[in-house]
């Protein structure tokens, strides 16, 4: 999309030791690159919070005594909650980050109320995250040829995710969900307490992981499901549920961060986080209704998330800068 650029990561491997030193070389790159190289002009800068946030501030202070303007993008959906809870010298870290940034980018109305609000900030402007539509359309009837209602979870395995709270009410409505649906999750996380829970709760024929989800692997589920879910607790605006709906899938998710923004009830159902009433009538729902119109939906709203309109819109911020 952008030929005259470099792209540096700062992460690399889940070992601290190894990734210690990825972080060393990705920083002598970096400086060599900045030194040799008098043709950047912009730093684009992509960052989540904790460790995250810390790696991506070393980088920024250098590119500020290289004098390059710079762009900060926030991702992580608990980026409010990291500033809220840290002590004052982080905060003040955070603020001279966000607010010395030539400009803030996020991912969401929402987000954009947030850091308005909370910091004082040069220039923001909202980012659709990128996703890439599938090469041929999905073209399938509501349930699958089991008969089986198919609901997908993709992301970290643990509690803000809501994987224990979906668990929890699948076991208490066992009766209601048994021979009707299945639930496929997939992705990294607290796995050994996943399989746990699921003998535990007699959810073996009704839950099953299916592992860590890439390529085309995460095409054919994409494909199989019915519906995409993520009942998380807290999220910016999450790439699986851009990439679900570019499948053409009803998505039931919670009303936290960007998500109403792309899911409406035209298009999947919201539900408060952690309410146990609402998760158990929202799998009823799509148990006992059709719901063709939802897919369609789903993929007239995404499109503004295709890589050509999201190259625009940073072509217009390079341009401003």
């Amino acid at each position: 999309m952008f030929p005259d650029s470099y792209f540096i990561s700062t992460t690399a491997s889940a070992n601290k030791f190894l990734n210690s030193l990825y972080i060393i070389s990705s920083l002598l790159c970096y400086i060599l690159i900045l030194t040799f190289d008098r043709r950047i002009r912009i730093i684009h800068i992509h960052g989540a919070s904790y460790n995250s946030f810390y790696r991506k501030y070393i980088f920024f202070k250098i590119s500020q005594l290289f004098k390059k303007k710079t762009i900060y993008h926030i991702h992580g959906g608990e980026f409010h909650i990291f500033f809220e809870n840290s002590s004052k010298t982080i905060q003040k870290i955070v603020r001279d980050f966000i607010e010395n940034a030539d400009y803030v980018i996020c991912l969401s109305e929402w987000w954009k109320r947030y850091f308005i609000s909370t910091f004082n900030i040069r220039k923001i402007e909202i980012v659709p995250n990128v996703v890439i539509p599938p090469t041929s359309d999905k073209n399938k009837n509501d349930k699958g040829a089991d008969g089986l209602l198919t609901f997908l979870f993709l992301g970290y395995v643990g509690e803000h995710k809501g994987v224990w709270f979906l668990l929890d009410v699948l076991r208490d409505n066992i009766e209601q969900i048994k021979d009707k649906a299945k639930f496929y999750i997939g992705g990294n996380g607290e796995i050994n307490v996943l399989k746990s829970k699921i003998k535990e709760y007699n959810l073996d024929g009704i839950v099953e992981y299916i592992g860590w989800v890439t390529n085309d692997k995460k095409n054919y589920y994409l494909r199989k499901a019915d519906i995409f879910l993520l009942p998380s607790y807290n999220e910016g605006l999450p790439i699986s549920i851009l990439e679900a709906m570019s499948y053409k899938l009803p998505i039931l998710s919670t009303n936290v961060g960007g998500i109403p923004e792309v899911v409406s009830h035209e298009n999947g159902i919201l539900i408060t986080p952690g309410n146990t009433t609402e998760l158990k009538d929202a799998i009823h729902f799509f148990l006992n209704n059709s719901f063709d119109s939802m897919g369609q939906k789903s993929f007239e709203v995404v499109k503004k998330h295709f890589p050509e309109e999201v190259q625009k819109i940073l072509m217009q911020i390079y341009t401003s800068l």
